[in-house]
């Protein structure tokens, strides 16, 4: 199931629906009134109290946005994304996190597999 927010307040709504937890975040880096992507995912995770991997999808190729998404565990996708690409992303997160659950990952292992995919060629 996929849930869209136009904001960070819509966002962080959808957690309050205890019967529903996102496998995965995607979100832009630069949101509306200066918010950040990657501060909205922390906002997220703590409030969910669980690391749930995240995607920031961002035209900002400054060092400076690549620390913040390393700091915090954020993977990072430049702009332009193809939407195929982002596809094989998900899927390939989903069955990472499908082996993670099934005890067969840990979350280190996890997001380096998935870092090898993103940083793959176009």
């Amino acid at each position: 199931e996929v849930r869209a927010a136009g904001s960070s307040a819509g966002a962080l709504d959808h957690l309050a629906d205890a019967a529903w937890f996102p496998d995965i975040i995607i979100a832009d880096q630069h949101l509306d009134r200066g918010e950040l992507g990657s501060e909205v995912v922390n906002r997220a995770r703590g409030r969910l109290q669980r690391d749930v991997p995240a995607l920031i999808i961002t035209a900002d190729a400054t060092d400076e946005t690549h620390q913040l998404a390393r700091a915090a565990g954020i993977e990072l996708m430049l702009k332009p994304v193809q939407p195929a690409r982002l596809r094989k992303t998900v899927d390939k997160l989903r069955e990472l996190l499908a082996q993670r659950q099934a005890g067969g990952n840990s979350m280190d292992a996890t997001l380096a597999q998935l870092r090898g995919l993103l940083s793959a060629p176009r």
